[in-house]
């Protein structure tokens, strides 16, 4: 089935779900049977964001992955290239710059996230400056 379509399907059962347990509580007439209304939305509620954040968590897995591949094999093209642009104008993107080099080169044992972050923190400051000078 299309994704799209079963994206459509589920939001579809979810707004039944939804408008039957707006129906319970609005004719609740008593605080027992309210509750218990509140519960079955709330439920649902957190049964879909945990199904949300599975789908999210495989994906972040693949992106991370992808992501740390290319920064394992680009930085030190990447740390070369920045190297030219510590000590420029505008100082505070330049000591960004060089605070970085200075980590990866003092603590190359980072965790690959920061790692990451770092790798692409570089090429955003380089194309600053890239940008900047055209």
């Amino acid at each position: 089935m299309n994704p799209t379509k079963q994206k459509i399907l589920q939001g579809e059962q979810l707004l039944k779900e939804n408008q039957k347990y707006e129906e319970q509580v609005m004719s609740a007439s008593s605080f027992e049977a309210l509750k218990l209304a509140l519960g079955f939305l709330f439920q649902e509620r957190i049964l879909n964001l945990q199904s949300r954040l599975v789908k999210l968590k495989e994906q972040w897995a693949v992106e991370f992955e992808k992501e740390s591949a290319e920064a394992n094999s680009r930085m030190p093209a990447v740390l070369a290239n920045a190297k030219k642009y510590i000590g420029r104008e505008p100082k505070a993107v330049s000591d960004k710059i060089e605070a970085i080099v200075v980590g990866y080169t003092e603590n190359a044992s980072a965790d690959q996230e920061k790692f990451n972050d770092d790798f692409y923190s570089l090429i955003e400051h380089v194309r600053f400056f890239n940008t900047k000078a055209k």
